[in-house]
């Protein structure tokens, strides 16, 4: 009864051991990179403040750049109207430096950056 016991364990153990080593399917799980987004408008212009919910996509974002669209949304049947792009080079975050010359010491959302 131990042999039987022992040999079916054996043969469990190591038929979970051979699965865990398929590969899953590549469209089991869809990434999509999503920047969270605050606008504020200041008088004058609409400055925009982003960050990435991930360190990989921040550091991607930081090398590569954002490009700007503007579209309006019509919030009654929820569609997107045409798109312009506002950006002519691809919008790269600032320096430290960069911020702390650009912006007061009482703007709480440079703050957090």
């Amino acid at each position: 009864m131990r042999k039987i016991c022992f040999i079916v364990l054996a043969l469990s153990t190591f038929v979970l051991a051979t699965r865990a080593q398929d590969n899953k399917p590549t469209d089991s799980i869809k990434y999509v990179n999503k920047l969270l987004v605050l606008s504020k408008y200041m008088g004058d212009s609409v400055v925009l403040r982003w960050t990435a919910p991930s360190y990989t996509l921040w550091s991607a974002v930081k090398k590569a750049g954002v490009e700007i669209y503007r579209a309006e949304v019509n919030l009654n049947n929820n569609t997107i109207g045409d798109k312009k792009k506002l950006t002519t080079l691809p919008l790269k975050p600032m320096t430290l430096e960069e911020m702390k010359m650009h912006f007061k010491e009482k703007d709480t959302i440079a703050a957090m950056a």
